[in-house]
């Protein structure tokens, strides 16, 4: 038997401990209402597939910066069991973005969240301008009452994603999103799926983000943009620690198997140029070992 036999059938396929989470549903938080085109009228959450991806969600069409017609479907409403949050950075205009390593001048920001679905699929929720502020504030509300009440990750408990009515923000009609935790504990055979793939996730939260299917990269949504903040919170809790006392409050929470902190510089001597960086926030690294 020839020992150097590929794994896969395909002998281009990607490595997915390189490329961790390509088979991941894609979920866009389109603001923008005329950027989408439905039955709603309003803003929501899109996804560009072929075929119905939840029952509630519906036909749509999503509209491009430059003008191009993405089909899919979309719904006012989202349930998902989120697992990890990455800020990405990117650079220049609409059809024509590039990602960026960190904060630059003039990069604008998404969150995206790892997640899992009810069903059992894996999903990367993605959002920029207001979605992307009120992502990243409800996911580090929801790991602060996930440690605080059940010493767990924050897949424990699902959060609910709301897409408004269409209302005026700035000069455009836009949906305002909301995320809220649900008090409802995740199945134990979703929770195992998820740690079964848990290199993955550490990949996925410490690796330059790539996807093929992220549409979203250079689509211009409508979302008003709010201001990027250069140096995000790492999203622990509502209230701004520094590294160290991040760990602390958690290690005080969970004791010694608590999941571990480590700081990631980036080669910063000078102390505001780590801060513009972000060199000084922590990047939670999970350890099952």
């Amino acid at each position: 038997m020839n020992q150097n036999k590929h794994q896969t059938e395909d002998p281009f396929a990607l490595n997915p401990q390189d490329y961790p989470f390509l088979d991941a549903l894609l979920i866009q938080c389109v603001a923008g209402a005329a950027s989408l085109h439905w039955e709603s009228g309003s803003g929501g959450f899109f996804v560009e597939v072929e075929q119905l991806p939840l029952a509630h969600f519906e036909q749509a069409t999503l509209v491009t910066g430059r003008g191009k017609r993405v089909a899919g479907f979309a719904a006012r409403t989202c349930m998902f069991y989120p697992i990890a949050s990455r800020t990405v950075w990117t650079m220049g205009e609409p059809g024509n973005r590039v990602r960026v390593d960190s904060y630059r001048e003039g990069a604008k920001s998404r969150t995206q969240v790892l997640s899992m679905l009810a069903d059992g699929q894996w999903a990367v929720m993605t959002s920029r301008g207001l979605a992307s502020q009120s992502l990243s504030n409800a996911f580090r509300d929801h790991r602060y009452q996930a440690v605080q009440k059940h010493k767990a990750q924050p897949f424990i408990l699902p959060m609910s994603g709301i897409a408004g009515d269409a209302e005026l923000v700035g000069s455009a009609m836009a949906s305002l999103f909301k995320f809220v935790t649900l008090d409802e504990r995740c199945p134990d055979e979703l929770g195992w799926n998820i740690r079964q793939r848990w290199s993955e996730v550490e990949t996925w939260l410490n690796k330059a983000p790539f996807n093929g299917n992220d549409t979203d990269n250079n689509i211009d949504n409508g979302s008003p943009d709010s201001k990027a903040d250069p140096v995000p919170d790492n999203g622990l809790n509502g209230k701004k620690r520094s590294g160290p006392q991040r760990r602390q409050r958690l290690d005080d929470l969970l004791g010694k198997n608590s999941p571990r902190f480590e700081h990631q510089p980036r080669g910063c001597s000078d102390r505001r140029e780590q801060q513009r960086q972000g060199c000084c926030s922590c990047i939670q690294i999970p350890d099952w070992r």
